[in-house]
């Protein structure tokens, strides 16, 4: 049944947002395309590509019609989103008078700034809406406003050239660069990469179900995911979290941590653990909604996060050492991508609000416990970035022994911030202080367990 369908083109034109775009288009050097603004050609040839999906199959789809719906419904809301950002630069540089620009710059926000949480950053929300809402818009914010509308372009599914340059535009509006680096690290098919790394955005919509006790939705985004697909591969699909937890979503489990892990634990622990957390079942069947919350993050963070990169990390030497050296760069910068996610941003210090929720967020998060912060990040943080890219290089140049030597400290360093974790849930554990952090430290536990036992 393709009426949804039909039914979002209508809304699409009936409510003036078709018309919106047309006339922004112009103003940020996008041209017609078969009769209409580029944003407009891009979203109305997706809406015609799902309806002519569902109507050659008589509305049964397969398995992979499936999955080219849930793609072209992405990337469909990207490019709507775009034409609210286009709106939004356009409320500030082309507004008539400033009270005009400060009354349309509040009402594109509440269009625009909701699209951040979507990318994990609550808390640049409430400063963001602080700012634009709450206190009003002034012409100081502009660039802290561009600023933020560049940042999260790759997270929004877009690209510079989606959105263009305001013709008004003043200093203010420096130029968009695509920037795909994770946290200063730069994958060598950065496309590939940033796909991996929005797994963590998985966890984001997961957080945000439980947050609102919708814990069916939540598990069904863990099992059948909603954000990582690998757009270079004809065969793609989607990647859950539940398969990072199966050894044979990459097949290899030939390293030291995943034997150490898997004789400790047994398999299919993990995979359990977080159907549990969840769920709220067996061990946390007495939970809070918030203990729930707290002990998932803890889970991938602590575990799914730190054994996925591993496993990534580690196959890459194995195909260093067949000859394989783009395919071993491949798995090596896969392994990033687990390790840090796409919510930390391209900076090296990462979210600035660390609320990111892969491995790397470990560290920032207990730095200030251990005086061991440096420049917002973790200083175990800035070692495995250092290690990281020195691992890149040598797997470039075919030096597989050395490579491995590398890789051997990094899976060391990654076991600092699970122990630093460990003391820090033991002393809020211990006075009974934080009753929230309950079930996030039992987890902090059984992911140093195997390490320290």
């Amino acid at each position: 049944n393709y009426r949804p369908l039909d039914e979002a083109a209508a809304l699409w034109e009936s409510g003036l947002l078709f018309e919106m775009a047309e006339q922004l288009g112009p103003k940020f050097g996008h041209g017609n395309i078969d009769g209409m603004i580029y944003l407009n050609r891009m979203i109305v040839d997706r809406l015609v590509a799902g309806r002519d999906i569902i109507s050659k199959n008589n509305n049964m789809c397969s398995e992979q019609d499936t999955l080219d719906l849930r793609i072209i419904t992405r990337e469909t809301i990207s490019y709507m989103t775009a034409v609210l950002i286009q709106g939004m630069i356009d409320a500030v540089f082309g507004s008539s008078s400033e009270e005009r620009t400060k009354e349309r710059a509040e009402l594109f926000g509440f269009a625009v700034l909701p699209r951040i949480i979507a990318c994990g950053h609550e808390r640049m929300y409430g400063v963001l809406y602080d700012d634009l809402v709450v206190d009003g818009y002034t012409k100081k914010m502009n660039t802290d406003i561009m600023n933020f509308l560049h940042n999260y372009l790759n997270c929004l599914g877009l690209k510079c050239d989606d959105i263009g340059r305001h013709s008004a535009a003043d200093a203010s509006n420096f130029m968009c660069a695509d920037d795909l680096d994770i946290a200063s690290y730069s994958p060598v098919n950065a496309t590939r990469t940033n796909m991996a790394a929005k797994i963590d955005l998985d966890v984001v919509a997961i957080h945000q179900m439980m947050s609102i006790e919708r814990y069916s939705i939540a598990l069904s985004i863990y099992t059948d995911g909603l954000n990582y697909y690998d757009y270079d591969s004809s065969d793609y699909n989607f990647v859950s979290l539940q398969d990072l937890t199966n050894s044979q979503t990459i097949g290899f489990t030939d390293f030291t941590t995943y034997t150490l892990f898997n004789d400790y634990f047994g398999p299919g622990y993990l995979d359990q653990l977080m159907m549990d957390t969840i769920s709220g079942i067996n061990r946390f069947a007495n939970a809070t909604s918030k203990q729930l919350d707290l002990a998932t993050l803890t889970a991938v963070s602590s575990l799914l996060s730190f054994l996925a990169s591993l496993e990534a990390l580690s196959i890459s030497i194995s195909q260093c050492e067949s000859g394989r050296t783009e395919t071993a760069l491949t798995a090596f910068d896969g392994g990033v991508a687990l390790l840090i996610g796409s919510v930390e941003g391209s900076r090296v210090y990462g979210d600035a609000y660390s609320e990111g929720k892969m491995l790397y967020s470990v560290g920032k998060r207990v730095c200030s416990y251990f005086r061991n912060c440096m420049a917002g990040n973790a200083e175990v943080n800035q070692k495995l970035i250092d290690l990281l890219k020195a691992g890149q290089e040598l797997l470039k140049t075919g030096d597989c022994d050395v490579a491995q030597a590398n890789l051997d400290d990094i899976a060391m360093t990654m076991r600092v911030p699970l122990l630093q974790q460990l003391l820090f849930f033991g002393e809020r554990y211990s006075d009974d202080a934080f009753p929230d952090d309950s079930a996030a430290a039992y987890i902090g536990a059984q992911a140093a367990l195997p390490i320290i036992d």
